[in-house]
């Protein structure tokens, strides 16, 4: 679920695809629903075991941020994004 910034909550899918590079990771991301899709990418440096941090980027709406990943086992992970003056939390599962 994403709540927008005139308070309506809606249901959202998004897609995560990772590309190892040196002892990072690079990021592409899709979510979308019925109405909207919003892509992001990031780059990535590993900070611990299962913890990635980095820069993302969103060029549809011009907004750049920061972002930090945490694994959470082989079959969820949780990303926290903040710029462009909103923040946001995201569980994504297999």
């Amino acid at each position: 679920m994403v709540k927008l910034p005139s308070g309506v909550s809606e249901s959202v899918k998004c897609r995560a695809t990772f590309r190892n590079v040196g002892t990072g990771a690079v990021m592409n991301a899709t979510c979308a629903n019925a109405s909207t899709k919003v892509t992001q990418t990031a780059e990535l440096s590993r900070t611990g075991a299962n913890r990635f941090t980095g820069d993302f980027s969103n060029t549809e709406f011009g907004i750049t941020g920061s972002i930090r990943i945490t694994l959470n086992g082989s079959n969820s992970m949780t990303a926290s994004l903040s710029g462009g003056g909103g923040s946001a939390s995201i569980l994504l599962s297999r």
